[in-house]
């Protein structure tokens, strides 16, 4: 059984485009191991001001990782963590990003 932690985690930046005032937000996060594959994990999320996300994991024995930024179409996304260890607590950390001038 894996056990899973979470941190949340949200970053903008702008040029001479007018993004959304303030930096984006996360309103609900979900995650779940996958029932198909024991090495994975989903993690779904509603978010606001934000056109990407993505997922840093790590656990106490040091395995760690990062997902490369999934386009966020609307305000939910999701981001499949792959390359967990069964039976071990990770640490989960989802990132969210605005990238309107950058």
């Amino acid at each position: 059984m894996r056990r899973f932690a979470l941190v949340i985690a949200t970053m903008a930046c702008s040029d001479t485009v007018s993004p959304p005032s303030g930096p984006p937000t996360i309103e609900r996060v979900d995650v779940r191991a996958e029932s198909t594959n024991v090495l994975s994990a989903t993690v779904s999320f509603t978010i606001h001001g934000a056109d990407s996300a993505r997922v840093s994991f790590r656990s106490a024995t040091g395995d760690s990782g990062i997902t490369p930024f999934q386009r966020v179409v609307g305000t939910t996304g999701r981001v499949t963590v792959l390359g967990l260890r069964d039976s071990t607590t990770y640490l989960l950390s989802l990132e969210a990003a605005r990238r309107l001038g950058c």
